[in-house]
């Protein structure tokens, strides 16, 4: 499985899954979960489509020597971020939640940073 494949994979894995648990809230009542099905649809399931894409779109990037580590970066941060979000629902504060916005955004950046470089190579 090459990178983009894999992007596009756990992106459609976690619209899936925030699909079903769009499901069980609507019917259940449990709105209070929204943010975290919104977190899953963009952060997890658009996110990573879209990286996917910019990968498959522009190969150079996805043969990058940080490509592997910011796909593993990416997919922790929005597993910890899911995490969080149900803490935070709980009521047990926004710290975990702001531990994995900071990883996404450094996967985010890395990402930027791989793209600028495979523009000079």
């Amino acid at each position: 499985m090459d990178l983009p494949f894999r992007y596009v994979l756990i992106g459609l894995i976690w619209l899936v899954v925030a699909m079903i648990q769009g499901l069980w809230m609507g019917m259940a009542g449990a709105t209070q979960y929204t943010s975290l099905h919104v977190l899953m649809v963009l952060t997890g399931g658009v996110t990573g489509i879209l990286f996917g894409t910019v990968l498959r779109a522009w190969p150079k990037v996805g043969s990058d020597a940080w490509a592997n580590a910011q796909f593993l970066i990416w997919n922790v941060g929005v597993l910890i971020m899911a995490i969080g979000a149900l803490i935070r629902i709980w009521g047990y504060g926004v710290a975990v939640i702001a531990i994995g916005s900071f990883v996404v955004l450094a996967a985010t950046l890395m990402l930027l940073v791989m793209f600028q470089r495979s523009a000079k190579a």
